[in-house]
This record gives structure tokens, sequence and C-alpha cells, in this order.
């Protein structure tokens, strides 16, 4: 399934370029904290790329379908239950939920969750849900003496549901929990959730102001070069200069 999925994203997109998947922590427990601006195609494009089995929190309204259980099985996906979406009753629920992420990660896996905890293409990072948060210390609770890692990644689109367009995805430096300053559990969540934010920040294109979301909008659109079938040149200007779209947030926009 993991090849199959692989080669249907590369029969979609035309070009996925990666950066930064040597800095992975393999067999060390780690939540992978991703950006979520396209659906299931960020699980698919990580979970075939990733070398390492990736396990997928996705709120269950959206694996729902008894139909499709087979294919979601198959991915890994694991129903998280939120209050405002599935009602206060199911969140008893999460109990199950939580306790395979502990059992997951004492066993050194890979656990894909998405903390902006709702779908929407923007070239910005929105505000993390503080689940991420919790799991976490949750874990290091239970483990007192195993590492814990949060890697932020960035699966940046030109545009998600466009055929034969490019994708970026960019890893970025794994947090280690353990080097957090001690903290009560309060302060110790709040602590997470802001270094997840800005490591996530640093590897999605996060650009605040509405203009400038347009403007950045436009030049990738420019490099793209997706007329004519040529290949495209985004991913060779990223690869060089990484920065490149954080740089366009010192612009002053008219």
């Amino acid at each position: 399934m993991k090849w199959y999925l692989g080669w249907m994203a590369k029969l979609y997109y035309r070009r996925i370029y990666f950066k930064g998947y040597e800095l992975i922590p393999d067999g060390k427990p780690a939540i992978f904290a991703s950006n979520h601006p396209a659906a299931f195609m960020e699980p698919i494009i990580l979970g075939s790329t990733v070398r390492s089995p990736l396990s997928f929190l996705v709120l269950a309204s959206y694996i729902a379908n008894r139909w499709l259980q087979w294919f979601f099985r198959s991915l890994k996906m694991v129903p998280i239950y939120r209050a405002d979406i599935s009602g206060r009753e199911t969140l008893k629920k999460n109990e199950s939920t939580f306790q395979y992420v502990y059992d997951s990660l004492q066993k050194n896996a890979h656990i894909l969750i998405f903390p902006e905890a709702s779908t929407s293409f923007v070239y910005q990072l929105r505000p993390l849900k503080k689940g991420i948060a919790r799991m976490s210390v949750g874990f290091l609770d239970k483990n007192p003496d195993k590492d814990m890692y949060i890697v932020p990644v960035g699966v940046n689109f030109i545009h998600p549901s466009r055929f034969r367009s490019d994708v970026f995805v960019d890893v970025g430096t794994p947090i280690d929990l353990r080097k957090l300053p001690a903290a009560d559990e309060a302060v110790m969540i709040n602590q997470i959730v802001k270094a997840t934010s800005d490591g996530m920040s640093k590897v999605v294109y996060n650009m605040s102001d509405e203009k400038k979301q347009n403007t950045t909008a436009f030049c990738i659109q420019m490099i793209d070069n997706s007329f004519g079938g040529k290949r495209s040149v985004f991913g060779q200007i990223l690869r060089h200069d990484a920065t490149f779209v954080h740089r366009i947030k010192n612009l002053t926009v008219l």
C-alpha cells in the first residue's frame, strides 16, 4: 500500500521536493506536527516517503464510512474526537486513541498529527490546538526515561488540487522535549505548543498578512513555470534558497 500511494502521489503531482528528511530521529519516539492544507494528501505524501511507518490521527468524522474502513486501516489512520464536531459524549473514545499513541511511542514509533485541527489552503500557519502537547506530556509522565521528539513538518503546495503541480516538503529541526524547562503540566503544555508553533513557522509558508499571501501565491505561480509541460523550477529555487517565501514577509505590499 505504501508503494502504491507513493506512485499515486507522484502521478498526480509533477514533482515532490524534500528537504530535511535526514533530521528525522530514526529509532526514537516522535510526533510529526504538520500543517494541513489539503485534507488527505499530506498523509499520503508523508506516509509514502518517510522511511519509518507512520500512524495518523484523523478526525473521526472523516473516517466514519464503514465501506472504506479497510482503506483507513491500511493507512494506519486512528480516529480522534472533538466535542465541537462529534459531541462531548464522544470524548471518552479518545482514551483508547491516547493509549494507542502512548503504546506506539513506547515502541519508538512515529505518529503524524495535524495540530491546526482543520483543513484550509492558505499560506499561513493557523493557531495550534493543545492535543499534541497533552499527548506529549502524558507520554513523558508515563515514560520518564524515554526520549521524546516533536518533528515540525511543512507540506507546501502550489495548489493541492491542481493536477501536475509541485509540492515542497520541508522537515524542520526536531524539538527535544526533554530539554524544555521543567514545569507543572499546564505550563509544560503551553511550552510545547509554543515550541511546536515556532518550529512549524520555519517550515510552513507563513504569511499573516492577506496581501502578502496573494503576493506569495503570485510569485510561486510565476516560478512554477507550469505552461508547455516544462519542468518546474519551483523546487530548484527552494532547494538552493529555502528562505525565498519567508523573505516575502519583509516585502512592502501596496
